[in-house]
């Protein structure tokens, strides 16, 4: 009784030292008097602080339950602080109390306690929270955010009668943002043709799901103006060679943004596909550049003389002269004079060179 009327902190402090080997003792000795001070609601706050100061959560949730509980002081009983920090301090120490504890309490911030719950890890306790509110998509979130299960947020709304339509997307846009679960959500959109989807698909894209990925941009292509999923499939084809598709693809959207596409591929060095591509393009520059980079003369000195700039067709001749590949050269330049293209340039050449004087 002394050390409670006391409210002397320096005596606290010494009885309350973890080297007290008295300190059990006392506590408990002041749980079973603290009773006798319900109507003393100032000492009573602070045996409450100085127990939680003094870290001693078993104690202090004795305390707490007996307030709540056994009090006949109804402002005790329904005190909402004292609730939330029961809730918490039980929390800590022995969470399988936490769902009878739960739905006998009325009076708590349910909203502090789902937040407190989340932080120390508590996602069954926070779950079972929700589920007595009702708060249907607090309770996906902790599904999918938390405990990464999407069978389980699934499964939940199979239970639910109503709203299921507007839970079912709550869950897959909240999905689709967490990496595990980004598959799961990519099959349904696939199978169910989800296009409301297509922009969370895209911005949370996973290149392990890559093949899938392209799989739901054929399913939604022509049902959903966005110009990234051409540009995408391009790349996609580009990459599995696919040339059929390429054409296709490119047939049907002439008007699409091919010409980086094809200048990442030069630079990639994947020239075949990039060939391809620049003459679907109709940039033969481009194409013989190609073939020049594959040293294929052959192919450089035909397409040369498909629209392309004199210039080209001049590098191409004088690689061919450099290469000393004869056939080429008197090939090149017959087709060059018949043109009348580059004449004196051409003679000039041949002149710096004896051994065609």
């Amino acid at each position: 009784f002394y050390l409670i009327d006391s409210s002397k902190p320096d005596l606290w402090e010494k009885v309350l030292d973890k080297k007290n080997i008295y300190r059990e003792t006392i506590v408990d000795s002041i749980l079973n008097i603290s009773s006798q001070y319900e109507n003393q609601s100032k000492r009573i706050a602070e045996i409450i602080k100085i127990l939680a100061k003094a870290d001693m959560p078993r104690q202090l949730s004795i305390l707490l339950e007996r307030l709540l509980f056994s009090s006949e002081d109804k402002n005790i009983r329904q005190s909402q602080s004292l609730q939330n920090l029961l809730l918490i301090t039980v929390a800590r120490i022995e969470r399988g109390k936490l769902p009878d504890l739960l739905s006998t309490l009325k009076n708590y911030n349910t909203e502090l306690i789902t937040s407190k719950l989340e932080e120390m890890g508590c996602y069954e306790e926070a779950l079972f929270l929700n589920k007595l509110q009702k708060k249907h998509k607090a309770c996906i979130y902790i599904m999918v955010n938390k405990m990464n299960d999407f069978k389980m947020a699934s499964d939940f709304i199979d239970e639910i009668e109503e709203n299921k339509e507007d839970l079912r997307k709550f869950l897959y846009t909240t999905a689709v943002k967490i990496p595990e679960l980004y598959s799961d959500v990519l099959k349904i959109a696939v199978k169910k043709e989800l296009i409301y989807l297509h922009k969370e698909i895209f911005e949370f894209y996973n290149e392990q799901q890559e093949d899938l990925f392209f799989k739901y941009l054929t399913v939604i292509r022509g049902k959903v103006v966005d110009s990234r999923i051409e540009s995408r499939l391009l790349e996609f084809y580009v990459k599995k060679n696919d040339k059929e598709k390429i054409f296709a693809l490119i047939q049907e959207n002439p008007h699409m943004e091919m010409i980086g596409i094809a200048n990442k591929l030069v630079e990639e060095k994947k020239l075949e596909i990039a060939i391809f591509m620049f003459k679907i393009l109709k940039m033969y520059d481009k194409v013989v550049e190609c073939y020049i980079e594959l040293d294929d003369i052959q192919n450089a000195i035909e397409n040369s003389f498909l629209n392309t700039s004199n210039s080209t067709k001049f590098k191409v001749f004088l690689l061919a002269l450099e290469k000393n590949e004869k056939d080429s050269i008197r090939k090149m330049g017959l087709k060059l004079l018949e043109k009348n293209e580059m004449i004196d340039t051409i003679i000039k050449k041949f002149n710096e060179k004896e051994k065609y004087k």
